[in-house]
């Protein structure tokens, strides 16, 4: 006869076994959680990108209902966001939050992280963007230093997850979220002054002649038109002889800040050297690129700017080719434009001109 305590005990075990699994196999979904974004945080290069690397994991593992993250913008003075996970189309986009917020405030003022009830939170933060949650998660973002980047707040549904472990597992990815935040701001500081232009801040020669083979490609691809501009300068050797060469840089200075305002975004504009600049424009017909140049000429006519000395304004000539009507490569478009420009010298200056058949 079977003593009806031995088969409680073995169930009793046994049960106690399969506890033990779900434990281990949940650590080990966690740990695997986080060794999966550190390496896929390590290979991502720009910050927009971190959402796309952290977020469907959450999801998938934390059973998380959104996902945000916030980064300090010590000029504004607010927290903006950069990166949003969440599992409803109908919620609204975020939008900038101050630094007391009632949620993500705390985690910012005292770097300290904080599990938080989801009823409690979508009281204080009624547009939050998650809903139908259970906890919500709350963190800065430190570097090495404690200095604060940012805050992460992920919420998870009831049943998810123990609280304490997913604090702990969302701790060790904040880390290595900022660490990653770091990273990708060095490197998009890197690659902003590599196609840069120091003196004025347009782009330089080097990435101008790559980003014009693109627009030409893609030009040549859809069928558009592709009108480029090149600017120079007239008598800037006699403005440095006889002002200075901070007077100089002042000229060239103002004419790249009057090109920022004349140009639309889609345009390139490029200190190409010295006093010689390049205007890209894409999809813009020759006759509406001499438009834009003339308004760009009529706009630092002398009188216009107080900030320069007399006699200093950046007069120049420009010459204009257009793609596919003067060149189909980028050298020989930019060899008309080039002529179309000496032309103008020629002529007097101070003038535009387009290329011809004869500027070959």
């Amino acid at each position: 006869m079977t003593d009806p305590s031995v088969n409680g005990d073995s169930e009793t075990r046994i049960k106690a076994l399969e506890d033990r699994n779900r434990l281990l196999e949940r650590k080990l979904r966690e740990l695997s959680t986080l060794y999966n974004i550190s390496k896929a945080l390590s290979l991502s290069l720009l910050t927009e990108n971190l959402l796309d690397v952290t977020g469907a994991v959450f999801s998938d593992v934390f059973n998380a209902t959104g996902f945000i993250l916030y980064l300090n913008d010590s000029v504004a003075g607010q927290l903006h966001p950069i990166a949003l996970h969440q599992t409803s189309p109908d919620q609204l986009e975020p939008h900038p939050i101050a630094y007391d917020h009632p949620v993500i405030g705390p985690a910012f003022s005292d770097s300290a992280s904080r599990m938080l009830s989801g009823t409690s939170v979508l009281q204080d933060w009624p547009d939050a963007p998650f809903s139908e949650t259970d906890q919500v998660f709350v963190g800065p973002l430190k570097n090495p230093e404690s200095d604060v980047l940012g805050v992460l707040a992920m919420a998870s549904a009831a049943g998810s997850t123990d609280s304490a472990q997913m604090m702990a597992v969302m701790e060790d990815v904040a880390e290595n979220l900022a660490l990653a935040i770091e990273n990708a701001q060095f490197i998009d500081n890197a690659r902003a002054l590599s196609a840069t232009d120091p003196l004025t801040g347009l782009f330089n020669r080097r990435y101008m002649d790559d980003q014009l083979s693109r627009e030409l490609s893609r030009a040549e691809r859809h069928g558009h038109v592709l009108s480029v501009a090149v600017v120079d300068l007239d008598h800037f050797k006699d403005v440095n002889d006889t002002h200075g060469h901070d007077v100089g840089d002042r000229v060239l200075v103002s004419l790249a800040e009057t090109m920022r305002d004349c140009f639309r975004q889609s345009d390139l504009t490029a200190r190409y050297g010295g006093d010689e600049f390049v205007i890209a424009m894409p999809e813009t017909s020759k006759e509406q690129a001499l438009q834009a140049v003339e308004k760009l000429r009529q706009r630092v006519r002398p009188g216009t700017s107080d900030e320069l000395p007399a006699g200093t304004a950046p007069i120049f000539s420009a010459g204009i080719s257009s793609f596919p009507s003067d060149a189909d490569t980028l050298e020989a478009l930019i060899k008309k434009a080039d002529r179309a420009l000496y032309r103008a010298k020629g002529q007097g200056g101070d003038r535009v001109a387009l290329a011809e058949p004869a500027d070959d």
